[in-house]
């Protein structure tokens, strides 16, 4: 039994060491599982923040497309890379990409989302985006914000992307620089600039211009009330955005908040610039007509008509003259001024050549900024269209006779600063004929001073001498020369020496002379 039990008792341990390495193994599987699992809740977290987005805020109606179904977005919502969210009316969405990325959607407006690592890509599709980057992305990070014609490569700036009325990408930019790319999608021509603070611009493409030529951008400086409302409670509610874009773009936190309170009040009224119009669309539909103008213009030719009957003879010599000079406009109306410039000898003699910017050379040394010119001139960009060779046509015509009418931005610089040097001249011309006439003035102030010292101050001594000759008091002083001199030498004399001028007043007991040109004695003896 005793053998038995002891057979038993090594079995039983042999048991229990081989129950001891399967629990080793078994704890060495649970670890690796619990490691996995750690390793898949991290690796899924990265994953997650690298391609999911967060809802900031939200105003009004918000919707989001997700894998072909369509929701209504309610707080603290994520999404992800190919989803799209748009706004309603009175509606607004603020996204926030990463970190240092923000996105706000205004009020009917569509984006939609690509993300791939540190790769993003906003699409805008309708409407208006303002985008804040508040640090510059790392060398291998791109930030793209496109519609189907313009790229916008963002590296760390502000700024609204907006398709405006007339279907053209426009970026109005706030703060930094960014690249901007456009492609005219009939030509497949691409162009790039890049953009400066406190500028907007518009993308115009033609079809009827040669290639090199069909992509043009039109920037204009900016002033903060061209800004969308939302753009500006955007800016004004971020402290470290409005201090960014008032130093970059020299506008005022004092301009910006009096601009906020106009939103706040209902009364902002935003700012636009002219259109400009390109080849592929419709002039009258860029510069729409003012009913007002046209409806004020035909009463006033209703009273006239009653009046001609009554003296029928006299009205038509005169009303032959207003029809031609009102048949003037009527006609110019349908008159194509573009084709009028294409085909006009002067415009074909005076084009030199015209570069990748659309600028115009012409043959005597001008250089003709068709952009310029409409913007500066709107009245005429209204009355002959937005056509370069059109605008040229008036220029050269008309234009270029008138005072204040410029070819170009730099030309009008050019005459400003003339003008400011010969201001200049001018000024320091009548500088100079004043320092001439100060010197003049003192050039005679000397030789007065001099004619006047020449009359030097002389020395004179009176001499009071007895019969015997014996000096009994002399009197001195002195005199300019030809002073008339008279000496109280308190007794009666006789003037015994001196000169010609010299006399005595022996009741006054005075001695009288004119001092000459140099020093004298006078001897004066005593009367007994």
């Amino acid at each position: 039994m005793k053998v038995k039990g002891k057979e038993m008792g090594e079995n039983e341990k042999k048991k229990f060491s081989l129950s001891k390495k399967q629990l080793i193994i078994i704890g060495a599987v649970a670890a690796a599982v619990v490691i996995g699992v750690v390793l898949f809740i991290v690796l899924n977290n990265n994953s997650l923040k690298a391609t999911t987005m967060k809802l900031l805020r939200m105003e009004g109606t918000v919707t989001l497309e997700e894998n072909g179904e369509t929701k209504t977005v309610k707080e603290n919502l994520r999404f992800k890379s190919g989803d799209a969210i748009s706004t309603e009316v009175k509606s607004l969405v603020s996204v926030g990409l990463d970190d240092t990325k923000i996105v706000t959607l205004d009020e009917e407006s569509r984006a939609e989302f690509q993300k791939d690592g540190k790769n993003l890509e906003l699409t805008l599709t309708d409407g208006q985006l303002f985008f804040n980057v508040t640090e510059k992305l790392d060398a291998d990070a791109s930030f793209n914000i496109r519609n189907s014609d313009m790229v916008v490569g963002i590296r760390g700036t502000s700024g609204v992307y907006t398709i405006d009325e007339y279907g053209r990408p426009a970026l109005f930019l706030t703060d930094g620089v960014v690249e901007i790319t456009a492609t005219n999608p009939e030509t497949g021509e691409s162009k790039t600039i890049t953009l400066q603070p406190g500028t907007r611009v518009s993308v115009y493409f033609y079809s009827d211009r040669p290639m090199g030529q069909t992509v043009e951008f039109y920037e204009t400086e900016m002033t903060p009330d061209m800004l969308p409302e939302f753009a500006v409670t955007q800016i004004y509610n971020d402290e470290e955005l409005i201090n960014r874009v008032t130093q970059d773009t020299g506008w005022t936190i004092t301009d910006i908040s009096k601009l906020n309170d106009d939103v706040q009040n209902g009364t902002y009224k935003q700012k636009e610039s002219e259109p400009i119009n390109l080849g592929l669309m419709d002039p009258d539909d860029l510069i729409p007509k003012d009913p007002e103008t046209d409806k004020e213009e035909e009463p006033a030719e209703e009273p006239e008509e009653p009046e001609e009957p009554e003296q029928p003879e006299e009205p038509e010599a005169p009303a032959e003259e207003p029809q031609e000079e009102e048949g003037e406009p009527q006609v110019q109306e349908p008159i194509n001024y573009a084709e009028l410039g294409r085909n006009d000898p002067d415009v074909i003699a005076a084009i030199k050549l015209i570069d990748e910017n659309g600028l115009i050379y012409l043959s005597d040394g001008t250089i003709f900024d068709w952009k310029y010119y409409a913007e500066k001139y709107p009245e005429i960009a209204k009355a002959y269209g937005n056509d370069p060779y059109a605008l040229l046509y008036h220029y050269l015509h008309i234009g270029q006779y008138e005072d204040s009418r410029y070819p170009s931005l730099e030309e009008e610089h050019q005459v400003a600063a003339k003008k400011v040097e010969e201001q200049r001249a001018a000024e320091q011309f009548q500088k100079e004929q004043e320092e001439a006439n100060r010197r003049a003035a003192e050039e005679e102030n000397k030789e007065a001073s001099s004619d006047s010292s020449q009359t030097t101050v002389h020395t004179y001594t009176i001499r009071i001498v007895n019969t015997s000759g014996e000096v009994l008091d002399t009197f001195s002083g002195t005199a300019a020369s030809g002073e008339q001199v008279s000496k109280n030498v308190g007794r009666p004399v006789f003037i015994s020496s001196g000169n010609a001028n010299t006399r005595e007043d022996e009741e006054n007991e005075i001695v009288h002379f004119v001092m000459p040109d140099g020093d004298i004695t006078i001897e004066a003896e005593l009367m007994m």
